[in-house]
């Protein structure tokens, strides 16, 4: 098997510069990657978290993830977003999602809408709708 990277660096990506990419490199969703595939099922179809991206930025949000949906609806302003919830909108038929995209069920991803992670919180938040617009703000400044 062969994996293309393609890792997106810059302010508008919560993610830490790897000290050798080519040895670091890593198939997971973590910031700055694009959004890998698992398979996933709404309603009767069978589906990729690939079909979910575009042309809003896109907030994956875990089972327990409730509170990070509710932020997005507080802090887009004009910014086009939409947010799909483990376990509600979609179903992880695969079973790898949690491991794939490194967060837990009260985490998130932002994906961007090129499909590159802007940010990942792997769990809950205090403060998500703090965290959130601090995230979107930096995607949206590059």
């Amino acid at each position: 098997m062969s994996l293309i990277s393609d890792l997106f660096r810059g302010r508008s990506v919560d993610a830490p510069v790897p000290q050798d990419p080519a040895r670091d490199f890593d198939t997971d969703a973590q910031p700055g990657a694009r959004l890998p595939h698992v398979e996933l099922r709404r309603n009767d179809e069978t589906i990729s978290t690939l079909d979910l991206v575009g042309p809003d930025f896109l907030l994956l949000a875990g089972e327990r993830g409730a509170d990070w949906v509710d932020a997005l609806g507080e802090c887009v302003g004009s910014i086009p977003a939409r947010a799909i919830r483990l376990g509600v909108d979609v179903v992880d038929s695969s079973g790898s999602f949690y491991q794939i995209a490194g967060i837990r069920a009260g985490g998130c991803l932002l994906v961007r809408p090129d499909g590159h992670v802007a940010f990942r919180s792997p769990s809950s938040s205090a403060e998500p709708r703090v965290v959130l617009k601090a995230a979107l703000q930096r995607a949206v400044a590059s």
